[in-house]
């Protein structure tokens, strides 16, 4: 069996990179397929209201989404779903422990960017929402963490036998074919001391303290680029 751990920097700057080109990118259409006209009118379509409420329940679904398709391939159902948080990074999480064959997992990766970025973003377009569009956006650069999993998920083959490490962002993996593999049963064999996980877990993680507080600045930033270009 083996590890893959995924650079927590690599997440984060992924995040800001695709924060910044959704929702600059993604206004910009919005301005030009709309046909708007002055600042009023995108000013209508726009609740800052809305905007906070849908951000603040965006993250959780976003969780649930993914526990919600853990459990359709779960042999267990939502027995094997853990939800928690680590209040100290300010983040959410859903851990499955029961093992995946990697075509199950990317599609579990992948739902809750779908569900809450893409189709909104979609939506929105065809309605004239911004506010559900900025909503969308951002949902889509939340889902770096899964977007960075998933393409390394594309170096391992279909069949391979997976789970996600329940602390870190990566996985354990095998080549084995699923019918000579069992996962579930190997890991068992790996001692985890409990009290060192969860301290690891809670620990301060400065990186993403930061990158919490570039992705904020570079949102502002996005809206003070907007305004500029007459938008606001």
């Amino acid at each position: 069996m083996k590890e893959k751990i995924i650079n927590i920097n690599i997440v984060n700057i992924t995040a800001i990179a695709l924060t910044i080109i959704t929702v600059l990118g993604f206004s910009l259409l919005f301005i030009e397929m709309t046909n708007i006209q002055s600042a009023n009118e995108i000013k209508n379509s726009f609740s800052l209201v809305s905007f906070i409420v849908g951000l603040l329940l965006g993250f959780p679904l976003h969780e649930l989404i993914h526990g919600l398709c853990f459990a359709i391939y779960a042999k267990k159902g939502f027995k094997s779903i853990k939800y928690g948080a680590i209040w100290k990074l300010g983040v959410l999480y859903c851990h499955c422990k029961e093992a995946f064959i990697v075509r199950e997992l990317r599609l579990v990766l992948i739902m809750p960017a779908v569900l809450l970025g893409f189709i909104p973003v979609i939506i929105a377009f065809i309605i004239g929402n911004y506010t559900l569009l900025l909503i969308g956006s951002i949902m889509i650069g939340g889902s770096s963490g899964d977007f960075v999993t998933f393409w390394e998920t594309l170096k391992l083959n279909k069949n391979t036998r997976i789970i996600e490490l329940p602390h870190k962002v990566g996985f354990y993996y095998d080549d084995d074919s699923i019918e000579d593999f069992d996962l579930e049963t190997q890991l068992k064999s790996i001692q985890i001391n409990d009290s060192e996980k969860n301290n690891q877990s809670m620990k301060f993680n400065k990186t993403l303290i930061v990158g919490s507080i570039v992705m904020f600045l570079c949102g502002v930033l996005s809206v003070i680029a907007l305004k500029m270009l007459g938008v606001f």
